[in-house]
């Protein structure tokens, strides 16, 4: 916990003087939006300098508020100007699973609240620990990776580094400027407007002759997703196999849309193999290079682009073999990144040129653009 509690050591700098933050474990994203008092119906995409100024201007505000909340596969990390509405809200927000939140006056009085499958299991003044409340959580409390001394040093850095040890979610200045979601609370304030997705003529007949690809784009919930991650692996299947057991685990794991410590865990045994056959190409090309210097001679320096150069590399039998192997892990590393809208959107872009046959490229040009549709709410032609 000391290494993460150093990467908030600045998060003053970088999160409002005013806020609340809730890491929230409920796969039922709808139902987060409720227990917060919203409507997913109202829900769009935004970044955070996108509702900031609103959400301040709304404050005082008893029947509005704007937050943020970014979904990161069954977690929901919310942001919010208010304090008191998430750290009040982290039993119903725990049902079923847990929350998590911390909130933060401009005078630095702070709040952190616990809750478990609906039940408060504790909140306290992170700078006076003997106010934990109700008394059962002092068990809750004493077991967490955080001292007494460093709730005393830095209670933010402290309660922002337990949220990531929980979700894996690193609430950092890069998550900040992220497109995440806007979510309207009380009576509802006008919605951003939603364009309608569409796509180029020529990728018309691969929209409208598939009936996931329709139902994706007539209902771009943040949830959709999963399934152009999905359609995307099988997209990739029909070209390399995944037969390895890292991969047949990524593969069961995305076929059931989670994401939690099995997914983070599999996604690391998977970036690992990658590392190792990236170390070997790397030994293989500098192979090929050194073969062609000796048969040019001393005087031989590459030049960019070497043709010549290039075409060795593509017959060299192991080069080849190392870029198939290669090619699954990283796109299955990719689908099991805990940040469900970058897994869908980079995934899905993975399989550009890479070797698909020139009959499934049309189904991949419409799965990026829905992969970005469902993240930004933008249509990108």
């Amino acid at each position: 916990m000391s290494e993460l509690r150093r990467h908030y050591a600045d998060a003053r700098l970088y999160l409002p003087e005013q806020a609340s933050v809730a890491w929230i474990r409920n796969s039922d994203f709808d139902g987060v939006v409720r227990a917060l008092g919203g409507d997913p119906a109202w829900v769009y995409p935004a970044t955070w300098d996108e509702i900031e100024g609103a959400a301040w201007e709304l404050i005082e505000d008893e029947d509005q508020a704007l937050v943020l909340a970014a979904r990161h596969g069954s977690w929901t990390v919310v942001l919010d100007v208010a304090c008191g509405r998430l750290t009040g809200l982290v039993d119903q927000l725990s049902v079923p699973g847990e929350a998590l939140a911390l909130q933060w006056t401009v005078n630095n009085v702070a709040t952190v609240a616990y809750g478990r499958d609906g039940e408060l299991i504790g909140r306290f003044d992170p700078a006076d620990l003997d106010t934990v409340n109700p008394p059962s959580g002092r068990e809750w409390l004493a077991g967490l990776p955080v001292t007494l001394e460093e709730w005393r040093q830095g209670w933010r850095a402290s309660a922002l580094a337990l949220g990531e040890e929980l979700s894996g979610v690193r609430v950092d200045r890069e998550w900040l400027a992220r497109r995440h979601l806007c979510v309207p609370l009380g009576s509802v304030p006008a919605p951003r407007e939603q364009k309608t997705f569409r796509v180029r003529d020529w990728l018309r007949p691969t929209l409208e002759g598939d009936a996931r690809l329709l139902a994706i784009a007539a209902d771009p919930r943040p949830e959709r997703q999963h399934e152009i991650i999905q359609i995307a692996v099988e997209l990739a299947q029909r070209v390399w196999p995944m037969s390895g057991d890292a991969e047949q685990q990524a593969l069961q794991v995305i076929a059931g849309k989670v994401r939690d410590e099995r997914s983070a865990q599999i996604g690391g045994l998977l970036e690992a193999a990658a590392r190792r056959i990236r170390t070997r190409l790397e030994e293989a090309t500098a192979r090929v290079q050194a073969e062609v210097g000796e048969e040019r001679g001393p005087a031989y320096v590459p030049s960019v682009p070497d043709v010549d150069l290039m075409m060795r590399f593509s017959a060299d039998p192991e080069t080849g073999r190392l870029h198939r192997e290669l090619q699954p892990i990283e796109i299955l590393a990719q689908a099991l990144d805990p940040d469900l809208n970058a897994a869908a959107i980079k995934t899905s872009s993975m399989l550009t040129g890479k070797w698909i046959p020139p009959e499934e490229s049309p189904l991949q040009a419409v799965l990026h653009q829905l992969a970005w549709y469902v993240a930004t709410g933008e249509v990108d032609e």
